[in-house]
């Protein structure tokens, strides 16, 4: 720390100043890209789940009717999505009933159980 000794005491506070700043401009850039990238995330999440409602109000006729075909085709509407991979739609037994997948890429695809103290069955 020689070399410190022999700086002027404006070089020494020009120094100081200097480095604190670096630090808190660093600590600053490193807070707002940890803001964004969770802001990203929750932007994601929210799309997802309002295309998840879009494509579960839009396939419920295809269910009802048993018709697969028309289901694939409410899928198919996710192209527009580029995040979105794969997605499925199962019958009321939990077996797939409906799949769309992006090019290149792959989705197993499994039998789901309902959860427990669900029931398929309208009341009046």
């Amino acid at each position: 720390m020689a070399w410190f000794r022999d700086i002027s005491l404006r070089g020494k506070l020009t120094l100081i100043i200097t480095v604190t700043s670096t630090v808190v401009l660093l600590l600053a850039c490193l807070a707002v890209v940890a803001y964004d990238v969770a802001a990203i995330r929750r932007t994601m999440v929210l799309e997802v789940e309002t295309l998840a409602g879009i494509v579960a109000e839009n396939s419920t006729a295809a269910l009802s009717f048993r018709d697969p075909e028309a289901a694939e085709q409410v899928l198919s509407a996710l192209r527009a999505d580029p995040h979105i991979l794969a997605a499925c739609i199962y019958s009321e037994g939990g077996e797939p009933f409906a799949r769309y997948t992006r090019r290149g890429a792959s989705m197993p695809v499994q039998r789901i159980r309902a959860p427990k103290g669900t029931s398929s069955q309208t009341r009046s």
